[in-house]
């Protein structure tokens, strides 16, 4: 909370956003009861999402896509991992609210933003891109709901809306959908659902 506070109040460090994801990152050094607290897929995540803000601080849209699309990738492989080794279904019949939320964002994503992008190196990473974050919302949510914990669910939904806006300010206009200063509140509040979830073998525990 002290890192995301020192992003919002412009602390004198370039790369100031990617603070709070190098520190969740670091928390795969923790142990308890002699068993790391995070995952080592989830720690790469982090890792990569921070690598994707520094990208971001440094304007390099690019590499910002390439890292993000490599930690949600990531999150995809750990979650993928934890329905096969508990025998959980992938795809479940009451995650339907889940599927219609997934769809409604790709939809207008693909309506309204996707048209915008302007070179096809570009447009090939946002589509990518899309593909990648809709899949780790879905898998997100498979194990959080197998498993009966929220924060998974929370991560993925969080993740969907701040980067469909980023992605509206970047290629539409900076009026799209939601004011452009939710983006990074919803950013941060993903990450540390996601951690919230993964932490402590909770979904190994309760799947």
């Amino acid at each position: 909370m002290a890192l995301c506070a020192a992003y919002f109040m412009h602390a004198p460090f370039h790369y100031r956003v990617a603070l709070p994801a190098f520190m969740l990152c670091l928390t795969v050094l923790v142990r308890e009861d002699g068993r790391r607290i995070l995952p080592w897929p989830m720690a790469f995540a982090f890792l990569f999402s921070g690598m994707g803000d520094c990208m971001g601080a440094d304007r390099n849209l690019i590499m910002q896509i390439a890292y993000f699309g490599l930690a949600h990738a990531c999150i995809i492989y750990y979650n993928i991992r934890v329905t096969r080794r508990r025998g959980v279904k992938f795809l479940r019949g009451e995650m339907w609210p889940m599927y219609l939320f997934v769809a409604l964002i790709l939809v207008l994503a693909l309506t309204m933003v996707y048209p915008h992008v302007e070179t096809s190196v570009l447009k090939g990473g946002v589509m990518a891109y899309i593909v990648l974050i809709s899949t780790m919302a879905v898998s997100a949510a498979s194990v959080g709901w197998a498993s009966k914990v929220f924060w998974p669910v929370l991560g993925g939904v969080l993740f969907l809306v701040s980067d469909f806006t980023l992605a509206g300010e970047k290629f539409v206009s900076k009026d799209f959908f939601m004011p452009t200063f939710l983006v990074m509140p919803t950013y941060y509040g993903a990450l540390l659902s996601l951690w919230l979830g993964s932490s402590e073998g909770k979904l190994e525990k309760n799947c």
